[in-house]
């Protein structure tokens, strides 16, 4: 298949940021500057290029102002053809319009490095009358509201160039190859004369160095370099993205800039962390730290650390065209690994951390990498490390009661504070403290990582680490199924010492502070109760709460809690019961005036939330177990959609949509998980199904807001959370596994099996070339040789045949 040309316009789902590719040059994590292009839109400047330096400045800007025969050609609806983007790469962008009916004119622009963009744009002449066309490259900076005037200077060759003063701690500087002061003094300008079907290169460069001198330097040097265009779609090139091409143009789009975007993302730089990492947004209003202080405020949330939830999606989704970056990710986790196994959950370029046991994702995203890439030797170089890792998370120290079962120590370590059963510290939910619930997730993660870790053992021969594995798997397993609840027909949570489904029951509500509780208050079986305290304007500097009672074994028990171990927010104080308790003699609280209420009521561990799922997605569980979920995964009333999966069910309280956006929030972590458990379940159609809702949520505010967004919502067209972030672009790794294509290398293809996709889908990489199709499947390798599977196929490896000797 030949080099895939675009022809996309403004109303294109376009995601147009510009940030230099980690692959080809170092990137830096402390001056990132990311700029954004604009096509246009009608009374608009086209072609805007723009940027805020990591918010130093409101914004600054470079846009093309051409003069053909004393007509000027600025504004969008100016151009003979409005630009269209026909090619783009991580670190480059290319355009092309028409600036007459005869002058076309390619733009292109290129992240040179960290600090440097830049511009080329080549005019072509379509006719045989020779003709001239003045270009004046336009710079604009605001600041603070205010309007700065950027002041011409002379490089060193006597070209003109353009400084953008003081910008914050930079001075940028623009330069344009061979070009002159314009008219006024925010503009260069230089003459284009075209012969007959001629073209003329016209390039320009903006460096933002600490000073005018150094961004001088900078870019003078760039314009004695060539610019290399990178590998884009089509190409024969492992660094191209796959070509994906679906009969839907606007689909094909959004699958090719998450690609780009995606790998954008990735960061190259010396740090804490040996291999390349990423950012979660890389923006450009972000990419600059103030200082290397990792507590600094200078930090967003798009840099604080390697997020496993991202670090699964990122790395999956790059693995095919980038796979020692994805290796890498996976990599830096275990380089600030301890001896005892423990893994950070976040670590991070400048030292960050999150100070709390990552997520158990580590040896399942380890397995996944290995069959994009199929290397025996990261396998063997992670395997240990990885074990470790599992063996930790089943330690004494996690597991209060020993059951087998550990307990998240945080809502951080979930990644999604959310839920309604905890929200500890947040205004909506119970507020009930984690650590003293078992969750099926957390069952659910550990038993795919021994499961992860198994397979590993089998392709490396390690038979004693199988065995071993094999009867962790089945402790697991059987830990986990002690999770269903028969009358549920569903996985649910358990009080951690009880271990008892408890529905919520109010003790009493807002009652004065001053007030005691006097029992006896009893329960049919041992209770945790959460205690809340509301009023006032600001947290109680000092204050008791005593709770007196009968333990399950009907001893006496006393419970003394000060006021620091409440999570506290917005005037709501709330603390979980260390004890459970069959019966309550007596609840006080001292130290607070009756300005404050408090009340007490039971913990509920009944509520469904897609918790109750992930068992599915770690495969190894009963058939009808997955069926029943299966069932409820697919139920409108509870998860699935318009566009796509919730994290809780849509009958629950709390699911407030119209007043809480994360309630509706459909987030790619757990789409992810749930599209993969229907794929490992044989539920193709359903995959296929989900994928079009989301693709359905996502194109429109792609299309509307030129970006992806970290979420998007499940009933509306509407994007949530941060702009430009990696959680929310298209399922790439997801849709590849339900249409059946892994091209492993230009002579290795895993396909075949089901196809549920409704229109046939072509797959070009690395010179390979799979159609899929109901009617059957074809493999057409850069030799040129061709392989026909049945549309009955199974899943199976093809491999091209060598060449037969002359």
């Amino acid at each position: 298949m030949t080099r895939r040309v675009w022809e996309l316009n403004a109303a294109a789902p376009l995601a147009l940021t510009l940030a230099a590719d980690a692959r080809t040059t170092p990137t830096d994590y402390r001056d990132d500057q990311i700029w954004e292009l604009s096509l246009g839109s009608p009374g608009t400047p086209a072609l805007a290029l723009s940027t805020r330096f990591g918010r130093r400045v409101g914004l600054a800007s470079v846009v093309p102002m051409w003069w053909i025969r004393n007509q000027s050609i600025f504004e969008t609806d100016s151009y003979s053809s409005a630009p269209r983007i026909t090619a783009f790469a991580p670190g480059f962008l290319q355009s092309e319009a028409h600036l007459s009916r005869d002058i076309l004119v390619q733009a292109a622009y290129y992240a040179l490095d960290s600090r440097t963009v830049g511009i080329r744009f080549i005019l072509r002449n379509t006719s045989t009358t020779p003709t001239k066309v003045n270009l004046d490259l336009v710079a604009f900076v605001a600041s603070e509201g205010a309007e700065r005037r950027p002041t011409g200077l002379r490089n060193r060759d006597g070209a003109a160039a353009l400084t953008f003063g003081r910008c914050g701690d930079i001075e940028p500087v623009l330069i344009l190859e061979d070009g002159s002061p314009g008219n006024s003094p925010q503009k260069l300008s230089t003459l284009a004369v075209l012969g007959a079907k001629g073209t003329v290169t016209i390039r320009a460069i903006l460096a933002g160095g600490t000073r005018a001198g150094q961004s001088q330097d900078m870019a003078e040097g760039w314009l004695k370099a060539s610019w290399n265009k990178p590998a884009i779609s089509g190409a024969r090139s492992r660094s191209a993205a796959p070509d994906i091409r679906t009969g839907d143009d606007d689909l094909d789009a959004l699958l090719a800039f998450s690609y780009q975007q995606a790998l954008q993302s990735l960061v190259r730089t010396k740090g804490k962390l040996p291999h390349t990492s990423f950012v979660t947004t890389r923006q450009p209003d972000e990419g600059y730290r103030p200082t290397q202080d990792p507590t600094s405020t200078g930090i967003s949330r798009s840099r604080s650390g390697q997020h496993p939830t991202s670090a699964y999606l990122l790395a999956l989704t790059v693995a095919p065209v980038a796979p020692e970056a994805a290796q890498g990710i996976l990599l830096n986790y275990l380089a600030v690994q301890k001896a005892d196994g423990w893994i950070d959950w976040a670590p991070g370029i400048a030292g960050e951390a999150r100070g709390v046991l990552c997520l158990p994702l580590l040896a399942r995203l380890a397995w996944s990498l290995w069959q994009y890439t199929e290397d025996i030797t990261f396998l063997e170089r992670v395997f240990d490390p990885l074990r470790k890792f599992l063996d930790r998370w089943l330690a004494p120290d996690l597991d209060a009661d020993g059951d087998g079962a550990p307990e998240w120590q945080s809502e951080a370590q979930t990644a999604y504070p959310f839920l309604p059963i905890f929200s500890r510290g947040l205004t909506e939910g119970q507020n009930a403290d984690i650590r003293y619930i078992e969750s099926p997730d957390l069952l659910a993660y550990l038993l795919s990582e021994a499961l992860s870790l198994r397979e590993m053992a089998q392709i490396l021969n390690r038979s004693d680490d199988h065995e071993a594995l094999s009867e962790r798997v089945v402790g697991l397993r059987r830990t986990l199924a002690t999770f269903w609840s028969d009358d549920l027909r569903r996985y649910t949570h358990r009080d951690r010492d009880s271990h008892a489904l408890t529905p919520s029951a109010d003790l009493f509500r807002d009652r004065p502070a001053n007030e005691r509780t006097v029992g006896p208050i009893a329960f049919e079986s041992a209770a945790r109760l959460i205690v809340e305290i509301v009023g006032g304007t600001s947290r109680p500097n000092a204050m008791t709460l005593m709770i007196d009672g009968l333990n399950a074994e009907n001893e006496a028990v006393k419970e003394q809690v000060e006021g620091s171990e409440f999570a506290w927010t917005a005037g709501r104080g709330s603390y979980t019961t260390r004890l459970t308790y069959r019966r309550i003699d007596q609840i006080a609280i001292q130290g607070l005036i009756p300005l404050f209420k408090y009340s007490a009521r039971t913990v509920d561990t009944t509520p469904l939330d897609i918790t109750a799922l992930m068992p599915l997605w770690a495969v190894d569980i009963e058939p009808d177990h997955a069926a029943d979920l299966l069932r409820l995964l697919r139920s409108p009333d509870h998860f699935w959609r318009k566009h796509g999966i919730l994290m809780f069910s849509a009958q629950d309280p709390h699911y407030q949509p119209q007043r809480i956006e994360f309630a509706a929030g459909v987030w790619g972590f757990w789409l992810t998980l749930m599209g993969e458990a229907l794929v490992e379940a044989g539920e193709y159609a359903a995959a296929a199904d989900l994928l079009r809702r989301v693709f359905a949520g996502m194109i429109p505010v792609v299309k509307q807001h030129k970006a992806f967004y970290e979420g998007y919502h499940a009933d509306k067209v509407e994007g949530l959370g941060a702009r430009g972030h990696v959680g929310g672009l298209a399922p790439l790794h997801l849709f590849l596994r339900v249409i059946g294509v892994r091209i492993i290398s230009g002579d290795r293809v895993w396909t075949g099996g089901a196809f549920p996709w409704d229109q046939p889908v072509t797959v070009s990489h690395q010179g390979v070339t799979v159609r899929r199709a109901a009617d059957g499947t074809r493999v057409t390798f850069p030799s040129g040789e061709t392989i026909d599977l049945a549309p009955d196929a199974p899943w199976q490896l093809v491999v091209s045949r060598p060449a037969s000797p002359e």
